[in-house]
């Protein structure tokens, strides 16, 4: 119910209940109630309150009369929800006090207020638990009608899948450098046997330093007219792969570097690993 998260508007119906669906008491005691405090809008309630007709009217936006409120401070009264006492005024036995200026002092009997308003409290009680079991009733069923879920995957069944998921990473990796072959009218001939087959050789490692594969590298590059096929390509770290670059696997620039010394001392093993693969009279 929208109502719980909205205490003012709850607040309203609660005492509408509590007078006899009085419009004017009901406003006017919820008026008390939060202007006593009994809420919560303060640490401790007050005690007593002193108000005049026309500011308690003021208070309730003038929606009723003077004679409308008065009548509904002895409704109230009538209740046992507040005590009310005038303070008049007299002047040689003639009321001096204007009837709209005349002071009373008002004492709020909250419990009595919380008594009436049981039965509000109590509809709202069933409501929320109405609620409450119509959820768990409708996650219950949810739960009832989930299909129950799959077995567990042998040892054997997950192995196979992670092969098929490395196959088609793989097969992907061949097809994006058979393309780039094709673009520039080079041998594109390498298949996903071929190049498994190879990868199995150097143990899924690096060709030339032996670390982590990371790529499929041409040793001749493309720029030197070297095609994607299983005479020319081999995995490769990044790093070896920068150091080999553009450069022909003849020409590459000495250097200090770590990487650099693994694939120039390298070089001549991969050559004759690929050299095997070379068709008579064919090229890389």
């Amino acid at each position: 119910m929208s109502e719980i998260n909205e205490p003012h508007v709850a607040a309203r119906k609660r005492h509408l209940l509590a007078c006899d669906d009085n419009l004017c008491a009901a406003i006017l005691l919820n008026e008390f109630v939060y202007d006593f405090g009994i809420d919560g809008f303060y640490e401790e309630p007050l005690e007593r309150r002193t108000y005049t007709h026309a500011g308690i009217r003021s208070n309730i936006f003038s929606l009723f009369s003077l004679e409308e409120v008065n009548q509904t401070l002895l409704f109230l009264m009538k209740k046992s929800y507040i005590n009310a006492t005038w303070n008049d005024s007299t002047l040689d036995g003639v009321e001096s006090t204007p009837f709209e200026e005349r002071r009373f002092t008002v004492v709020v009997h909250w419990q009595k207020i919380e008594e009436a308003c049981e039965p509000y409290y109590v509809a709202i009680r069933d409501q929320r638990a109405k609620e409450e079991a119509e959820r768990q009733a409708r996650l219950d069923e949810e739960e009832a009608n989930k299909p129950p879920p799959p077995p567990p995957l042998s040892p054997g069944e997950q192995e196979r899948l992670r092969h098929m998921a490395i196959r088609e990473r793989e097969r992907e990796r061949v097809e994006q450098h058979l393309n780039r072959a094709k673009g520039v009218s080079l041998p594109a001939t390498l298949t996903i046997e071929e190049w498994l087959e190879t990868l199995d050789y150097y143990e899924w490692k690096c060709a030339y330093c032996g670390g982590s594969f990371e790529l499929l590298e041409h040793f001749i590059p493309l720029s030197h007219y070297g095609g994607t096929t299983r005479s020319n390509c081999v995995p490769a770290c990044h790093g070896c792969n920068g150091v080999k670059q553009s450069w022909h696997p003849s020409r590459i620039p000495l250097s200090k570097h770590t990487k650099t010394k693994k694939v120039r001392e390298n070089i001549e093993h991969v050559q004759r690993y690929l050299a095997q693969f070379q068709e008579e009279g064919g090229t890389a």
